[in-house]
């Protein structure tokens, strides 16, 4: 766990230092710290979080990270501006499968290429990826888990994580870490990226801050600088109900001449499958 915050937050003093590209909005040591996300509580909040989602599908800004591979989330509707309950229940299905599928598999120790072609994670199953319902054989009977695998997570156990990396992709954890230093109140092409290793799942949020700020549209403008905000592992429940733990962030330096977020996200994914 350490491995990957390191990774993710580490050497920003550093860089700002040695590249000498800061502006004048910006300090020399760039800005890093922690905050307390809360959850969403109540009905309403949580309703709020799934469109949230949903609306971030809709923007292809969602990604998944896990054995070696980047792949975007789609918003399984297909009806851009459709945040009906019905919409929001589909995306957050469709994340329940993605995310329990990349857990088992791992846990499974599947390289990539084992289910590239849409099979499940079970080496008997006859289903697809990411199917409903039990793995069965040719015979239709319910197969046992393979010998030495663990169980998968229990579908209320799995749904709570899903509800709390839900939660996590927002916007807000990112102005709020922008405002409290100073920065100008805006994410530019903000992203987020669902991290499964190791047993564990994170979310990281990358986005453009600061000035000067380049592009002449919000889906194109970037900075000097990007913001990398990460929260704790998800996966186990928290003890208050309120909050996972402390989310960290910090401010880079942008790659130089990557105006998008998704090549900012390319410069680090291969780090990022070993963190």
């Amino acid at each position: 766990s350490n491995c990957f915050l390191c990774f993710v937050l580490n050497k920003s003093c550093v860089e700002a230092a040695a590249k000498g590209m800061r502006d004048v909005a910006m300090p020399a040591c760039l800005p890093s710290g922690e905050m307390c996300v809360p959850l969403p509580v109540g009905d309403s909040a949580c309703a709020e979080s799934l469109r949230d989602l949903k609306r971030t599908l809709e923007g292809g800004c969602l990604f998944v990270i896990g054995r070696g591979r980047c792949s975007g989330v789609r918003d399984p509707a297909k009806v851009p501006g459709d945040v009906s309950d019905k919409a929001c229940e589909l995306v957050f299905d469709e994340l329940v499968q993605i995310i329990g599928f990349e857990m088992q598999a791992q846990a499974m120790g599947l390289k990539t290429d084992a289910t590239a072609s849409g099979a499940c994670w079970h080496p008997s199953c006859v289903k697809p990826a990411r199917h409903d319902g039990p793995c069965i054989d040719s015979l239709l009977q319910r197969l046992p888990l393979p010998e030495g695998c663990t169980d998968p997570m229990e579908p209320e156990l799995l749904e709570g994580l899903v509800r709390r990396v839900a939660a996590s992709i927002s916007v807000i954890p990112g102005m709020e870490a922008v405002m409290k230093n100073a920065l100008s109140p805006a994410l530019w092409q903000p992203s987020f990226i669902i991290c499964v290793g190791n047993g564990q799942v994170r979310v990281l949020t990358l986005a453009f801050v600061g000035d000067p700020v380049s592009g002449d549209r919000p889906s194109s403008k970037s900075t000097p600088f990007v913001l990398r905000l990460v929260t704790p592992d998800l996966v186990p429940a928290p003890a208050d109900s309120q909050s996972p733990g402390p989310t960290h962030y910090c401010i880079h330096n942008a790659l130089v001449g990557a105006e998008t977020i998704a090549m900012q996200l390319a410069d680090i994914a291969e780090e990022l499958f070993t963190a």
